[in-house]
């Protein structure tokens, strides 16, 4: 049997190691990097628009803080155009948070939830009313966003959409 002695470089080992594994955080913690992160292209050829028309082109850029998810996205619009688009930062909190920007049509965002790292939902909202509801799903290889939009009740014109977007590097 072997005796540790308080002053033992083993003993001393074995504390450091135990006192590590109590500040580890679980992989459960909000600070885990969302798999949304990074720039991704829309695939037309994938996607779907109801009612149309599409975009000419599509990009979205997903950052994290540890707290805040921001967004933004730029591209050509159905008349060709170039269009900035929104940008917004949040928390994944339920709290409104300002949109910024052209084209969304919508003047806050709603982090409603984060299931996982791959997926997460949104509502976005004008003069408080609900008009869109947002998925995004990221795949498990994480190559491709999915993301689908929803009008609520609240919005004048439906929207059906389901956007396929594909990871730039």
């Amino acid at each position: 049997m072997k005796v540790f002695c308080l002053k033992s470089p083993s003993f001393q080992l074995l504390v450091i190691s135990f006192a590590l594994c109590l500040q580890v955080p679980s992989g459960e913690a909000q600070t885990d990097v969302p798999k949304i992160v990074g720039t991704w292209k829309l695939n037309l050829a994938k996607s779907k628009y109801d009612p149309g028309p599409p975009p000419r082109s599509h990009f979205q850029t997903w950052t994290w803080d540890g707290e805040n998810l921001t967004h933004s996205t730029s591209g050509v619009n159905a008349k060709g155009e170039q269009s900035n688009g929104a940008h917004w930062a949040a928390k994944f909190d339920g709290k409104d948070y300002p949109v910024f920007g052209s084209g969304s049509g919508n003047d806050s965002i709603r982090l409603l939830k984060r299931i996982d790292a791959y997926t997460s939902e949104a509502v976005a909202t004008k003069d408080g009313k609900e008009m869109l509801t947002y998925r995004h799903v990221v795949s498990s290889d994480g190559k491709t966003l999915t993301l689908t939009v929803k009008s609520t009740s609240g919005r004048a014109q439906r929207r059906n959409d389901v956007m396929v977007l594909e990871k730039q590097y």
